[in-house]
């Protein structure tokens, strides 16, 4: 029995017969016809960052979490979402820093408060930082 792997990418299959099938694999699953049997197999072609939270600002009297960061994770790569400006009478963040991950270029793109207006509690300037994942 000949076994084929599809590693990268798992697509429908169509059989060279004058009934033609398609058959639709997910990651683990496989499909037998005749002498063939085919198995999906998740690749790493389609990898993706890992990203996890944690507890940014807490509050000690009510045991409770005010705000969580985001760390996104690629490679040996980090960007990390986070509160840049907190206001601590309202308990609230006023600017948050984003990541943006680029597949194609395996690169985070972070965007920054490079200028903060404390009186308008706003952000005046962005900055944009390049995060290279070395891979």
């Amino acid at each position: 029995m000949k076994t084929l792997l599809a590693i990268l990418l798992c697509l429908p299959l169509t059989a060279a017969t004058a009934w033609a099938k398609t058959v639709v694999l997910e990651p683990g699953q496989s499909y037998t016809s005749g002498e063939t049997n085919i198995v999906c197999m998740p690749g790493n072609g389609s990898a993706a960052p890992i990203s996890r939270t944690e507890c940014q600002y807490w509050d000690n009297f009510n045991k409770q979490c005010l705000y969580q960061r985001k760390i996104i994770t690629y490679g040996r790569a980090e960007c990390v979402e986070e509160c840049q400006h907190w206001d601590d009478f309202n308990h609230e963040c006023r600017f948050a820093t984003t990541c943006v991950f680029y597949a194609g270029q395996r690169r985070f793109v972070r965007t920054v408060c490079d200028e903060f207006d404390t009186f308008n509690a706003t952000c005046v300037r962005t900055r944009q930082e390049l995060i290279d994942t070395h891979r």
